[in-house]
């Protein structure tokens, strides 16, 4: 009943458009006949569309063979129809991007916008769906040690989502790093990619990419923008997080800067798709995502298609982030960039995380006790500090003297030993500042 009421809500917004709108969606069964009238629409929209002719007509041969065969008879629902041929387009191309829809829904409101006559209404739904998602910058933050870090889920065209990236960068000004993370990124806005990058090179004009559209035979250039709101970072050092899900747009910015060798990519290959293109209507009831051209990089003369990006360093995805931060943090020590004496210590503060350095129990028995104004409390393993009066905070240990505080990452307790004795114990800041409490006798 709720999955009515949302189609419902829909149809109602669009104009004159409810009563189909709701016979469309509703009934998945096949009609008689409909499966030989979707192959010859989708076959009629790859000849005059898809990127490679001749794959086109290889795609055609196939299709029509399997449905002259009847392999298509035992499909009566809509939805499967559509993933089975997905998989036959995909297998004949090997093209990611190519694929079959059943949306009715869909194709209703395509319909209506093709015919200009969209209600206001359903455009600014829309636009507030984009925005509850910040167009795509799902995390802007800077991680301890001065690397900022964005987490971008897509790239949104830049006539709404410029002001958000112009603020991602600005709060990022002063980073020493930055990490882009597009683990989790399908794609999007080439235009998009082109402004991001221009922020991470000199103003001096760099060819990025090129397009060419078949259906136009019109190749379009990207240039990096000679002048972007904010600050350029074409000194700092950059790094790419990728997963098999990183795809199409957020493959272009990766593969772009890996070839002008203006980042350092870790994580996973990417899926492999550099045919942009879009949704077309094949029928009432189904859609072909359609590539309708083909990325050119300047460098390669080639492009990512079906083989993917490939890191620098190639690791499971989800140990990435961990790895591109650790990087930086060293780098800049070495570079000497930053603080070198902050940098140190939140990279111990990661390597800790990383390797789990253990400690005697017998010894975490011995450290337990008061210290003046502090004390040290052991409990089933872990050893715990609170100060008087304050909430008591799990330790950390990085080595048998040192520990990290739960929760404070600029603040560590260090055990004073003397004979093997526990006689004090230090509160020290990341500035290399301290305060120390002599133990008191039992």
């Amino acid at each position: 009943f709720k999955q009515v009421l949302k189609i419902l809500s829909f149809c109602t917004l669009i104009t004159g458009f409810t009563a189909s709108c709701f016979a469309d969606v509703f009934d998945e069964t096949l009609q008689p006949n409909e499966t030989a009238q979707v192959i010859s629409a989708v076959n009629d929209l790859l000849d005059s569309n898809y990127i490679f002719p001749n794959v086109s007509k290889e795609i055609g041969l196939v299709l029509n063979k399997k449905l002259k065969d009847g392999k298509y008879e035992d499909f009566t629902n809509g939805y499967e129809l559509a993933q089975q041929l997905t998989k036959d387009v995909q297998a004949v191309s090997h093209d990611r991007h190519l694929r079959v829809f059943f949306d009715p829904k869909r194709v209703a409101r395509m319909k209506v916008q093709e015919s200009a006559v969209v209600d206001p209404a359903v455009e600014k739904q829309e636009r507030l769906v984009r925005r509850s998602k910040n167009f795509g910058f799902k995390q802007v933050s800077i991680l301890d040690g001065n690397v900022g870090y964005i987490d971008l889920r897509h790239f949104a065209f830049p006539d709404e989502a410029a002001d958000t990236l112009s603020a991602s960068m600005k709060l990022l000004e002063n980073t020493d790093a930055i990490i882009f993370d597009l683990r989790q990124n399908g794609g999007g806005s080439p235009s998009m990619v082109q402004l991001m990058i221009s922020y991470l090179l000199d103003a001096e004009p760099v060819h990025l990419n090129d397009i060419y559209k078949r259906n136009k035979n019109l190749t379009k250039q990207y240039w990096s923008l000679p002048s972007v709101p904010g600050k350029r970072r074409a000194d700092t050092d950059v790094y790419i997080l990728t997963s098999k899900g990183t795809f199409s747009a957020a493959e272009d910015f990766s593969y772009t800067l890996k070839h002008l060798n203006r980042a350092t990519i870790i994580g996973e290959r990417t899926g492999g798709g550099a045919h942009p293109g879009g949704r077309e209507i094949a029928t009432d009831r189904f859609l072909v995502w359609t590539p309708t051209a083909r990325s050119i990089n300047p460098v390669t003369g080639t492009n990512w298609e079906g083989t993917g990006v490939t890191p620098h360093i190639e690791q499971p995805s989800n140990m990435a982030l961990d790895t591109a931060y650790k990087m930086a943090l060293e780098t800049l020590i070495a570079e000497n960039k930053g603080s070198k004496q902050i940098n140190q210590w939140y990279l111990t503060s990661l390597n800790t995380k990383l390797n789990k350095p253990k400690v005697d129990d017998g010894m975490l028995r011995k450290y337990a006790g008061n210290y003046g104004v502090r004390t040290l409390i052991y409990d089933d393993g872990t050893l715990y500090y609170q100060r008087k009066g304050n909430n008591k905070f799990k330790l950390t240990p990085i080595n048998d003297h040192l520990f990290m505080v739960d929760g404070n990452n600029d603040f560590r307790i260090k055990i004073i030993v003397e004979s093997g004795v526990p006689v004090a114990i230090q509160g020290v800041s990341d500035d290399g500042s301290y305060s120390q409490n002599a133990r008191e006798s039992s």
